[in-house]
């Protein structure tokens, strides 16, 4: 046969041979395309979490999110639901961001928490009774109760008469002294530090065993040991709320209630010995 017909026979069927495996390569390739990838759901971050803040703010503000698994970061949750409750984020979390187990730790574990922008830092000492039992931890928010006793009141002495011709007698029933005071003036205040003194700091917990011959009662583990001492604990304030609380240090006292997202802020007022017995809603 001649070389050149075997020539041009050859040349068709590499043609025809090289045609088919191009059109299986695409129809792959577009079958691969078509193919979803495999994604799994997890937490993203919807908003800004500051550090210290609690489970329930972290929970509002993640989302389920269906993310591709090469993308999917280690220790990234997908639920809440097997985190211990205590548990705050130890860093603050920014929008878009997975949620790592690895971000959220023990109240006691964060040393401090930012300074939110526009506020300023006020330290105060507490007795623990006063510092609900000595349990605020950093990241925590707080209601500020002011109470104060009598103050004396200053005489205005004796002022003009509306036609200016006498001044007006003084008014000896008048009361010399304000009374006895107390309200809940501030609410939801940052808790950016709480340090211990150096006893409560270095005291360690003992764990008594239930001996015989110990007549010392046994106390149950899940009971918590409230400081000697007091602590200090380091406010996120306003100028005018840094004004009110020195104020309540100087010349009265200061009780701090624990509070959440939930806290029902209502119905406080300023509180004398005339409302003390009256009957408030629950």
């Amino acid at each position: 046969m001649n070389r050149r017909i075997l020539g041009i026979i050859l040349a068709v069927v590499l043609g025809i041979g090289g045609t088919i495996a191009l059109v299986l390569y695409v129809q792959s390739a577009r079958d691969d395309a078509a193919e979803p990838e495999p994604t799994e759901t997890i937490l993203v971050v919807q908003d800004d979490v500051a550090q210290g803040a609690s489970l329930d703010e972290i929970n509002s503000n993640t989302k389920p999110t269906e993310v591709p698994e090469r993308l999917v970061a280690p220790g990234a949750l997908t639920d809440l639901d097997s985190v211990p409750e205590d548990l705050v984020a130890g860093v603050a979390l920014a929008p878009g961001e997975q949620l790592l187990r690895s971000r959220l730790v023990e109240p006691s574990e964060l040393v401090s928490v930012d300074l939110p922008d526009g506020l300023q830092e006020l330290t105060v000492a507490f007795d623990p009774e006063r510092a609900v039992g000595g349990q605020v931890e950093p990241g925590e928010t707080v209601g500020i109760v002011l109470s104060f006793e009598p103050f004396e009141i200053a005489a205005a002495g004796p002022t003009a008469s509306p036609d200016g011709t006498s001044p007006a007698e003084t008014n000896d029933a008048a009361p010399t002294k304000s009374p006895n005071t107390t309200h809940l003036t501030l609410n939801q205040v940052l808790v950016t530090s709480v340090q211990l003194s150096r006893n409560d700091a270095e005291r360690t917990t003992e764990t008594r065993s239930d001996d015989e011959s110990d007549d010392q009662p046994v106390i149950a583990a899940d009971v918590a040991e409230a400081p000697g001492d007091q602590l200090l604990v380091t406010f996120a304030v306003t100028s005018p709320e840094a004004e009110q609380i020195v104020f309540a240090a100087e010349f009265g006292r200061i009780w701090l209630t624990g509070q959440n997202t939930d806290t029902d802020e209502s119905n406080t007022r300023i509180l004398t010995l005339e409302q003390v017995y009256v009957e408030v809603p629950r």
